[in-house]
């Protein structure tokens, strides 16, 4: 399933509907790869390079999506989710 299948039906051009993804990844060819990806489809894109710099992001800014890197050197991403659902409700998520 494609990003484009996920949002077809989405009118982009309005910025309040418009989807932000945060990709979150220790490795910068893969966060490079996923935001042209991502991109390409019309989204935006803010990047972190670890999982500090990604909770750090939650809390400046809301996001439609976080894709997390699973295994990082700092916190992984299991505990990038548990640091954000410590600080947001289930309603907020």
């Amino acid at each position: 399933m494609s990003i484009e299948y996920l949002y077809k039906d989405r009118n982009h051009d309005q910025a309040d509907d418009h989807p932000h993804i945060l990709v979150v990844d220790d490795q910068t060819t893969m966060r490079m790869l996923l935001r042209q990806m991502i991109e390409k489809c019309g989204y935006s894109v803010t990047e972190a390079s670890c999982g500090e710099e990604a909770v750090a992001a939650v809390h400046k800014q809301a996001f439609s999506l976080m894709i997390l890197d699973v295994v990082m050197p700092d916190i992984n991403g299991l505990e990038v989710l548990k640091r954000v659902r410590k600080r947001y409700s289930m309603s907020e998520l």
